[in-house]
């Protein structure tokens, strides 16, 4: 578990060094995408066993690059709809 955030927060530190602030700025709203499909999942109470979270991740990353590059601050309802219909079910 020590090794695992170590490795986190060694890939945060190279996203800073390698990006500065819009690194900062990509790490905000990856962090705030995955936050809010999170909830949305959780109130719709849907198993989170059905979704797998790597692929979570990369969605909402991906998502959170789109965004800094069209040049917004801060995602939209819509974002958060187009991150929850492209996730594939797990199939565990």
């Amino acid at each position: 578990m020590l090794h695992e955030s170590s490795n986190k927060f060694a890939k945060i530190d190279e996203l800073i060094r390698d990006k500065g602030v819009e690194g900062l700025k990509i790490l905000f709203l990856f962090k705030l995408l995955k936050v809010e499909v999170l909830k949305i999942l959780r109130e719709r109470r849907v198993s989170l066993n059905r979704f797998d979270e790597k692929t979570l991740e990369k969605m909402c990353l991906e998502k959170a690059l789109q965004l800094i590059k069209s040049g917004k601050e801060k995602p939209t309802p819509q974002d958060i709809r187009e991150i929850m219909l492209s996730l594939p079910r797990s199939p565990y």
